[in-house]
């Protein structure tokens, strides 16, 4: 049995609590990032060694997007096919907002769909990756 909290004080939280609540700020912290560097105006990538080194830039920043995304578990237990269903859901939302908005002509940016089908395949990856580790889980049970 375990003690009550001291008085004016509250109970600690369970060690899972606090990492969810600090990945939480993480994906908020990279969520703002990303927006910023996705409608900054002009932003160009040059002197690159591939022809289109944006499109795996798209692909990765997503990738991280939707993998901070489910692990904030934001739709329910963090491997669960809601969590990930949703958390999918939302990021092809943000994706064809994002890639939307830059379509705004004083930010001078191109709004593509080869960049959302980018954003979209790095969200896959993301939810591949959870569903794969979720079943993992499941089988060493």
């Amino acid at each position: 049995m375990s003690e009550p909290p001291p008085e004016g004080g509250s109970a600690p939280r369970p060690a899972g609590a606090k990492r969810t609540a600090h990945l939480r700020i993480a994906f908020t912290v990279y969520a703002i990032v990303l927006f910023v560097a996705t409608h900054w105006p002009g932003l160009k990538i040059e002197g690159a060694p591939v022809p289109r080194p944006d499109l795996l830039i798209h692909l990765v920043a997503f990738a991280v997007w939707g993998t901070l995304a489910h692990a904030s578990a934001f739709f329910g237990p963090r491997f669960s096919l809601e969590n990930t269903a949703y958390t999918l859901l939302a990021g092809l939302l943000y994706a064809a907002a994002d890639e939307g908005l830059q379509a705004i002509p004083a930010l001078n940016r191109h709004a593509t769909m080869d960049d959302f089908l980018a954003n979209a395949a790095g969200l896959a990856i993301a939810a591949g990756l959870f569903r794969a580790l979720g079943a993992r889980r499941a089988d060493s049970r």
